[in-house]
C-alpha cells in the first residue's frame, strides 16, 4: 500500500514539475507552429515568379518599371547604351544569379514546367544578348558561357519583382556602376527659352546662349563641375571652371550660361564682341578690365566643355559659338 502511495506521490510531483516549466517559459505552446507556418509563407510569397526578366532589365537600367523605348528599334540605340546594357545582360544578370541575389526561372522546353535555377547553374551559364534585342519578354534565352556556336538551354524567363526592387535599393547594387548611370551625364545643346535668355535695357539687347547639364540616370549625382577646356581663338586650351560644385536628381537639367552677345546695333557704345563666362565670383562675363579673349563677330568660333563628377564618367560637348546675318548669337553642335 505505501508502494502505491510512493508512486502516485511521484506521478503527482512530476506533473507539477511541468507545469511549472510550462508557466516559466521552458516548454514553447503548440501555437509556435502556427508562426513558423506564416513565416515560411511569407518568405515563399517575397520571391513569387510573377515578372519577366526582359521587364526586370529595363527596371534596372532605367530606375522605373517601364520599358525602354529605343528598344523598339535596335538600330536607335547608341555607343554607350547599347555597351551598358550589353554588360547588365551579359555579365550583371549572371553575377546576381549565382551570388543568389535575383531568383531567375525558366523552362527547358516550350511545353515544359518552371524551374527555378540554382546558384551553380550560372556559372556556366548566362543570358543571350542577341535574345534580348529581340524585344521579346517571351524570347529571351540562356546559353551555355562562352561556347562558340550557342544553342538554347533554357527560355521565358521571369523572376521576382519583389526580389528585383530589394536588390535595387541594396547598398550593394548602388555600389555599383552599370547601365546608365555608368554614363548618367550629358551635355546638352538646345534652343528655346531655357537655352536663350535675353535682357532688353537702355543698353541694348543682351542675348545668353546656355548649355544645360542632364542627369540621365537613375541615382542622384552629386560633385558635378562644368568646365570650358578649349577655345580655338588663340587655340587656348586653359581649362576654366565655370560653376562650383553642385548636384542633379535623376532627369534633372541645370542651366549654365557660356556666352553673351549684345545684338543691338544702332549703339555706338556698344560692345560687339562675344563675351564668354568667367570663373564663379569673376562678375559671370570677360570685362574690359581683364586681360582676357573676347571673340570677334566676323566668325566662327569652337568651344569645347566637359562636365565631371565622382559618381559618373565625365561628359564632354564641342560647339561653335557665331554671330548670324541678322546679328543674332548662335550656339550649336560642331
Amino acid at each position: 500500500m505505501k508502494l502505491v502511495s510512493d508512486y502516485g506521490f511521484s506521478i503527482l510531483l512530476a506533473a507539477l514539475v511541468i507545469f511549472l516549466a510550462y508557466k516559466v517559459g521552458q516548454i514553447k505552446p503548440s501555437a509556435s507552429a502556427d508562426t513558423k507556418n506564416k513565416d515560411a509563407t511569407r518568405v515563399r510569397q517575397t520571391i513569387e515568379r510573377d515578372v519577366w526578366l526582359f521587364d526586370a532589365i529595363c527596371r534596372m537600367y532605367l530606375g522605373k518599371w517601364e520599358r525602354i523605348s529605343s528598344m523598339g528599334n535596335r538600330r536607335e540605340l547608341d555607343v554607350d547604351t547599347r555597351n551598358a546594357l550589353y554588360e547588365l545582360v551579359a555579365r550583371d544578370i549572371r553575377q546576381f544569379a549565382f551570388e543568389g541575389r535575383l531568383p531567375i526561372w525558366g523552362k527547358f522546353a516550350p511545353l515544359a514546367l518552371w524551374h527555378r535555377t540554382d546558384s551553380e547553374f550560372w556559372e556556366y551559364h548566362g543570358v543571350d544578348w542577341s535574345s534580348f534585342l529581340l524585344n521579346d519578354p517571351k524570347k529571351l534565352r540562356v546559353t551555355k558561357y562562352m561556347l562558340k556556336h550557342q544553342s538554347t538551354v533554357m527560355s521565358q524567363l521571369m523572376t521576382s519583382r519583389v526580389k528585383v526592387d530589394e536588390l535595387c535599393e541594396s547598398e550593394y547594387y548602388r555600389a555599383m556602376h552599370f547601365g546608365n548611370d555608368a554614363n548618367a551625364l550629358r551635355i546638352v545643346v538646345g534652343h528655346g527659352d531655357k537655352f536663350d535668355h535675353i535682357v532688353a535695357n537702355q543698353y541694348g539687347v543682351h542675348h545668353t546662349k546656355r548649355l544645360g547639364i542632364k542627369n540621365t540616370g537613375s541615382k542622384r549625382i552629386t560633385n558635378c563641375i562644368f568646365y570650358r577646356k578649349y577655345l580655338s581663338f588663340g587655340n587656348d586650351q586653359e581649362r576654366v571652371c565655370l560653376t562650383e560644385s553642385f548636384s542633379l536628381d535623376s532627369e534633372e537639367v541645370r542651366y549654365v550660361d557660356v556666352a553673351l552677345f549684345n545684338e543691338t546695333k544702332d549703339l555706338p557704345h556698344a560692345n560687339h564682341l562675344i563675351a564668354l563666362t568667367l570663373p564663379p565670383g569673376s562678375g559671370g562675363y570677360w570685362d574690359a578690365h581683364l586681360m582676357a579673349p573676347r571673340l570677334p563677330p566676323d566668325r566662327r568660333h569652337v568651344l569645347s566643355f566637359e562636365v565631371t563628377s565622382t559618381d559618373t564618367q565625365s561628359a564632354e560637348a564641342h560647339c561653335e559659338v557665331w554671330i548670324d546675318e541678322a546679328g543674332k548669337l548662335c550656339l550649336d553642335h560642331l
